[in-house]
């Protein structure tokens, strides 16, 4: 008893410290990077979504400064979903200063501690309490992680939403009182409204739910169902609602025509990489509706079935889980920076080297694990508890990444989901020692 006593209390003081370096590094890497232009590009739109709610009652992105300027409130739109900028809004009075920016930053410097304890809560419902540990200290270190704090962008938050969706799934399998799954389609509904990368996950859940051998679990999923539904509902209704206007832009068509290019970019023009429907004389009519782009997609694999069968199936989860964010100045940064101590402070360069170093290796077995699980189960050995949570791990990175197989898989986009690889990674280490070391297993589970 004393010894397992001993062990929690260790176990509870390594948690603390990595919460502690977690902290340590958020809240530096806010006060001390500076964006050169933090509300530019889509951190506008969010913006000035949040600001013209605030100022004129009217969700729309409309660009409104000077107010001055403004004769009358902005028309609606439809252009982001609501999540990111209501998170705005709630964190202050949106004004586009340097001092509104910072208080942005520090409350996602909170968050991204807290992704951190979720992250460890996740893994520890299936792995070893050392594992779980180490998963965290990854993600403390995480230089993309890191990053996202200091931008005024959806990453941040979604990372959050996403580990806190997750866990609420889990803890819901555990637990015989319905209203849990409720709340976790609540969660997974919110996440959704930050980025919709989501918002087919639910029916995907409910659709596996239906195979025989997961009937179980058809009444939770559906209720996942019904409480996602509830949150999205009034999002669905206004738009639906809203007076007639100029027709938008499909985001959901854009992103499927975007990730059409194979290793994105323009044939015979290398300079395209990174923005290769730029340089696309057929954009606007392959953009035109969900039909159209899905006529170009089958005309380019009847055409070229190789190029597009190599980009879907091998290109496309290689650049989901590629370190450097394409479509940024380098590395993982997402848009330019004047400071920031990922390369001017050595602490933190070592970190960044660090992890590079392990990304790909934790990548390709973290990969592996969450395959494995999947399909060999019984070959894990681990209580049934257990075993359905890491298989809801895995099968919720499996589900974005499909997703992102099918429409774009910028790098950027992996950084919400790569880190749940981190404890497969582990759980197939844990599992390979299991198969080789029985005995010394047996004694390391008796202590957790």
């Amino acid at each position: 008893m004393n010894r397992l006593l001993a062990h929690a209390l260790v176990s509870r003081l390594l948690l603390a410290s990595i919460l502690g370096l977690s902290a340590w590094i958020q809240f530096t890497m806010v006060a001390r990077t500076v964006v050169e232009a933090p509300l530019g590009s889509d951190a506008h739109e969010y913006f000035f979504s949040a600001y013209n709610l605030t100022h004129y009652g009217v969700y729309s992105s409309k660009i409104t400064w000077p107010p001055e300027a403004q004769k009358a409130p902005p028309p609606p739109d439809t252009l982001r979903p609501p999540g990111y900028p209501l998170f705005l809004a709630a964190v202050g009075d949106p004004m586009p200063t340097e001092a509104y920016v910072q208080k942005v930053a520090l409350a996602q410097a909170m968050l991204g501690v807290l992704s951190v304890w979720l992250l460890y809560l996740i893994s520890a419902s299936f792995l070893p309490t050392g594992a779980a540990l180490v998963v965290a200290a990854l993600a403390a270190i995480s230089p993309h992680l890191m990053v996202i704090s200091s931008y005024v962008l959806t990453e941040s938050l979604f990372v959050f939403l996403v580990f806190a969706a997750t866990y609420g799934l889990i803890l819901a399998s555990r637990s015989p009182l319905r209203w849990r799954w409720l709340l976790a389609g609540v969660l997974w509904g919110l996440t959704a409204l930050v980025r919709p990368t989501t918002l087919f996950l639910p029916v995907a859940a409910l659709l596996v739910a239906c195979l025989p051998r997961y009937r179980q679990l058809l009444k939770p999923a559906a209720l996942l169902l019904a409480g996602f539904i509830a949150v999205q509902a009034p999002w669905w209704l206004r738009n639906a609602t809203l007076p007639d206007r100029p027709p938008e832009p499909s985001r959901m068509v854009a992103f499927l025509n975007f990730g059409s290019y194979p290793d994105f970019a323009y044939p015979g023009h290398p300079e395209s990489y990174g923005f290769p429907e730029r340089f696309d004389p057929r954009r606007e009519r392959n953009e035109r509706d969900l039909p159209s782009v899905m006529a170009h997609i089958a005309a380019e694999f009847r055409e070229h079935p190789v190029t597009y069968s190599r980009w879907y199936l091998i290109g496309k989860p290689e650049f989901f889980l590629s370190w450097t964010n394409i479509d940024g100045p380098e590395d993982v940064l997402i848009y330019s920076v004047l400071h920031i101590p990922l390369y001017e402070d050595g602490r933190f360069r070592a970190l960044r080297d660090f992890m590079l170093v392990l990304h790909w290796p934790l990548m390709l077995l973290g990969l592996a694990g969450a395959i494995w699980i999947l399909m060999q189960p019984a070959r894990f050995k681990l209580p049934p508890g257990q075993l359905l949570a890491a298989r809801m791990v895995a099968g919720i990175f499996a589900y974005a990444l499909i997703f992102h197989m099918v429409g774009a898989p910028l790098p950027r986009y992996g950084i919400p989901f790569r880190p749940l690889l981190y404890p497969m990674a582990l759980l197939a280490i844990t599992a390979a020692w299991r198969i080789g070391f029985p005995g010394r297993s047996r004694e390391v589970r008796a202590t957790n």
